[in-house]
């Protein structure tokens, strides 16, 4: 009896380290997601889309995820949900670190495949959850990871931005920009957000 309620007691230690772990990563993620996709309209006008063609190209990650989604979720059950996780984070710095080099649509529009085919990180995240977790704690446990997107929407959009800013900064005085409505500011450099949600 006493070694079944030590070895429940260790059960229940490390889940609880796993799920701290997992709301971390979750964090992160989220965090890269909310430097890049406030920009991704500002980026993809710096390479040369047409404003009625942003709709388009923002549409393909969406496209993607609609064929991926399944097959992911599938691979998730029999082989596991961590090397989907990994498979998941791998794809999407993969696809923040080409459209940090994105000067024109072929190589945007190749920065917007990796994401859109491998990141299923909330999903597997919110499965990963389910499985470790009873039912008396399963509906707080992923209340958790709600909160946890959230917060990385308020953070990551906020630190993306200011990090065009520093830019700006210092190009103030050399170039003033001649339209101050227009929504594109040649002076920002819009690299530096995605290549540090690639190292997030």
């Amino acid at each position: 009896y006493q070694r079944r309620v030590r070895d429940s007691i260790q059960t229940s230690i490390q889940q609880r380290q796993f799920l701290i772990l997992l709301t971390c990563c979750t964090l992160l993620d989220l965090i890269a997601v909310g430097f890049v996709v406030p920009l991704l309209p500002y980026i993809a006008a710096k390479c040369g889309v047409r404003p009625s063609m942003i709709g388009a190209f923002t549409s393909i990650y969406s496209a993607l995820q609609l064929i991926s989604s399944p097959i992911l979720g599938r691979f998730s059950d029999k082989i596991g949900r961590k090397f989907i996780l990994l498979l998941s984070h791998a794809g999407a710095a993969l696809s923040y670190f080409i459209l940090g080099f994105a000067s024109n649509l072929p190589i945007l529009l190749l920065s917007r495949v990796p994401i859109g085919l491998f990141k299923q990180s909330i999903t597997i995240s919110e499965a990963y959850i389910a499985d470790i977790t009873d039912p008396s704690t399963r509906a707080g446990a992923l209340g958790k990871v709600g909160s946890i997107v959230a917060l990385g929407f308020v953070i990551g959009p906020a630190l993306g931005g200011l990090s065009t800013f520093s830019s700006h900064f210092s190009n103030a005085n050399s170039k003033t920009n001649s339209n101050p409505q227009d929504i594109h500011d040649e002076n920002a450099n819009y690299s530096l957000p995605a290549f540090i949600a690639a190292f997030l």
